[in-house]
């Protein structure tokens, strides 16, 4: 089916529009850090103008460097310097919000309060648990088809992750207007992966 031109001008400024903003991290109120998308792609005017291709080179491996850290014991997203700072004041091992020990739980209380933040409807934590069913982690079996479920219903709730993570899933699965849609969507939502990926 071939989409009228109003249509695919909708779709390209929908796509190309700034993403939304993240939420603050709640310790240092300070806007929740992106992750670096390597700029080896720019056009060779602006590398040769801009000395901005050393950088990406030698930061390239930022790409898979997660900025934030979630906890599920009280269903925060804290940035990776809050992590780190109260690491290095001889807190390891507790969350920075809430103060408690993230250690020495077992698999059981580690899934009891991913089923809680669940049960309230916490995308982070149903994509989270849609990750232990798919790959059979945490003594779960592995369960794709409850995977895909749970992913579902955190992108219905705007998870941008979500939206990625079935794009991979129908990828996968070859079914490519499924993983265009999802991607769309996740790039839409402000994930930027998903807005450096070539469609």
């Amino acid at each position: 089916m071939l989409l009228s031109h109003d249509r695919v001008k909708r779709m390209m400024v929908a796509l190309l529009k700034d993403p939304p903003a993240k939420e603050d991290c709640p310790i240092c109120f300070l806007p929740m850090t992106v992750r670096f998308i390597c700029c080896i792609s720019l056009p060779p005017a602006t590398i040769i103008s801009v000395p901005i291709n050393d950088f990406a080179i030698a930061n390239t491996e930022l790409v898979n460097e997660d900025m934030e850290v979630y906890y599920s014991c009280c269903g925060k997203s804290i940035c990776e310097g809050c992590v780190h700072s109260f690491a290095m004041s001889g807190n390891n091992g507790k969350c920075p919000f809430c103060n408690s020990d993230v250690n020495n739980k077992t698999h059981e209380d580690v899934l009891e309060q991913i089923m809680k933040r669940v049960a309230a409807n916490d995308a982070t934590s149903m994509n989270m648990l849609a990750g232990y069913y798919y790959h059979g982690k945490l003594g779960l079996l592995r369960d794709q088809a409850k995977a895909e479920e749970l992913y579902a219903r955190a992108a219905e709730l705007g998870s941008s992750q979500a939206h990625y993570l079935l794009a991979d899933v129908y990828c996968q699965r070859g079914d490519w207007k499924k993983t265009k849609f999802h991607l769309e969507a996740a790039a839409m939502a402000g994930h930027e992966v998903a807005r450096n990926q070539p469609w």
